[in-house]
């Protein structure tokens, strides 16, 4: 059974790959009144090309929104992540009732004192045009094409690199908190670079502008489609849903998710013990030798397979919480393995869990991903328990 399920999975992310393409060939084709396609229009008017082999530092936000309501708080309209904890996002009323600001994790380029904002006051169906533009250090937040804030973060940019992930709904991915955005988003997009206020004014929703978005989203149909091929997944979750070429989000479990459903290459970690430790390290039983710090570190996930006793334990990757991979033939001499079960690898943190096998002899692992908000499966592909199968999240009954 878990078999035809990972399968399933697997053409869906296929079919969904295959239904992007006409779409982001569409956008190519598109004419403007002028008669000449946006690619074409943009590249004259030396607007900065896309670069997607390096990493978003400088980027534009918009969205085409009507809130619900305007006492939710702290819900998002539209958030780019990096594949880990570290986010920015068109949030709204998370620190102050009824105003926009732009999220981050930790409030790490956030600014806390909105004291002279204005709040919102259009709900219900008027749709208003915000759009957070970073360039440097500087954040500045329009509202309809006037400035609404800005100011200067006190740390470097977040860089969003190929396995970044974009949502609508949660503020990220591992939040605290069970805030959602309500209510309805007739267009999405981001751009790769700082858009000018002319240039925001100029915008239409749905409409293709002299300036190409990174990313776009304009609900068109029912699975939410990105329209530009640069995420061939988008995952609507109860709650989430397209009506009437807008997406309307519930408040309570609506989010969408946008994936890159690409192979991104990854130089994989592997802990290696020095031959010689250092003379305070516990040397008579097992202990995390780094790169990262062992915390948690409880064991999970415990094996007998081919011959060796196989264990995980968590550790503090590069990337975030991991599971480090262990294995021995007598449980005195352990060999470590490369680090497969990784956020860049997985799409979320490495929580508490355990081992079992399935019911055709594989051994499986069950543990909550992190920031996924669910827990979930993996299949081991190899007998060397390196290589697993696409994580299955499980769902409540």
């Amino acid at each position: 059974m878990m078999k035809q399920i990972v399968k399933i999975l697997l053409i869906a992310i296929a079919s969904t790959a295959l239904l992007n393409a006409p779409l982001a060939a569409q956008i190519a084709s598109e004419k403007t009144t002028a008669g000449k396609s946006a690619t074409e229009k943009a590249s004259e008017s030396q607007s900065v090309e896309s670069t997607p082999e390096l990493p978003l530092t400088d980027k534009t936000l918009v969205v085409w929104v009507a809130p619900a309501n305007l006492k939710q708080r702290g819900g998002s309209a539209l958030t780019i992540e990096d594949g880990s904890d570290h986010f920015d996002g068109i949030v709204f009323g998370e620190l102050t009732p009824a105003k926009w600001m732009a999220g981050s994790d930790a409030f790490t380029r956030t600014q806390k004192e909105q004291s002279t904002w204005p709040a919102e006051t259009a709900e219900g169906t008027t749709l208003i045009q915000l759009a957070i533009v970073y360039q440097g250090k500087q954040i500045s937040v329009f509202r309809n094409g006037c400035l609404y804030s800005q100011h200067v973060m006190a740390t470097l940019p977040q860089e969003f690199g190929p396995r970044s992930i974009v949502g609508i709904g949660k503020r990220h991915r591992a939040q605290g908190d069970n805030s959602h955005f309500a209510g309805s988003i007739d267009d999405a997009r981001i751009y790769d670079f700082a858009l000018s206020a002319n240039q925001l004014a100029e915008l239409e929703p749905n409409v293709v502008a002299d300036v190409v978005p990174w990313a776009w989203w304009t609900f068109d149909d029912e699975q939410a489609q990105e329209r530009t091929g640069r995420f061939l997944i988008t995952q609507l979750s109860d709650g989430a849903q397209v009506v009437d070429g807008k997406l309307v989000l519930d408040g309570k479990t609506g989010t969408l998710l946008g994936r890159s459903g690409k192979e991104i290459p990854f130089a994989y970690e592997t802990p290696v013990r020095p031959e010689t430790p250092p003379e305070n390290w516990l040397t008579y039983h097992l202990a995390h030798p780094g790169p990262g710090d062992a915390m948690p570190g409880d064991p999970n996930c415990a094996f007998f397979w081919k011959g060796r006793y196989h264990l995980h334990y968590i550790y503090t990757h590069r990337d975030g919480f991991s599971f480090a991979h262990v294995s021995s033939t007598d449980m005195l001499h352990w060999q470590w393995h490369p680090t497969t079960l990784t956020p860049p690898k997985t799409e979320h943190g490495m929580f508490s869990g355990t081992g079992f096998f399935t019911e055709q002899g594989k051994p499986a692992i069950i543990y909550h991903g992190q920031g996924s908000g669910r827990n979930q499966i993996a299949i081991a592909e190899d007998d060397q328990l390196e290589k697993w199968s696409a994580p299955l999240a499980l769902e409540p009954t």
